[in-house]
């Protein structure tokens, strides 16, 4: 989903509800008795810290292999979205949350990227300068 947004999407659809079984793999956001799946929980989430904000662009100077995205929310906020295939630290200003949304951090100084998102979130007036670094990666003075 962030990455769809960041490729310029302007609208995303959740393609299965119900649960949906294909060539061996579960998709959907429901069980078979229409009750909440953790994927659903998760993309709440996603949609409840993203809200409408719009793409301004990849996060640089991020350690190997850790990519992220910043959002500005229009109303003086950045959320930087981070992510690794596995788990490294990553120095953040502002407020983190987990995949479920849970707040894990505030004001940094790191959080652990992992296969699961991790969402800072962050006033758009601690921005670096450049405008993708607001709130993950190298920052003045660290």
């Amino acid at each position: 989903m962030v990455e769809g947004l960041a490729a310029g999407n302007a609208r995303q659809f959740w393609f299965a509800g119900p649960p949906l079984h294909d060539d061996g793999v579960w998709f959907g956001l429901f069980d078979r008795d229409f009750g909440p799946l953790p994927a659903y929980s998760a993309f709440a989430a996603l949609t409840s810290v993203l809200g409408a904000a719009h793409f301004v662009g990849p996060v640089r100077q991020l350690p190997a292999g850790v990519r992220g995205f910043v959002f500005d929310d229009g109303c003086g906020q950045r959320v930087t979205v981070l992510w690794a295939a596995r788990r490294t630290r990553v120095a953040v200003s502002g407020v983190a949350y987990d995949i479920m949304g849970r707040r894990i951090t505030e004001a940094g100084p790191a959080v652990v990227a992992s296969p699961e998102p991790v969402y800072v979130v962050s006033r758009a007036a601690d921005s670096t300068g450049r405008d993708a670094d607001a709130g993950a990666g190298q920052h003045p003075g660290r």
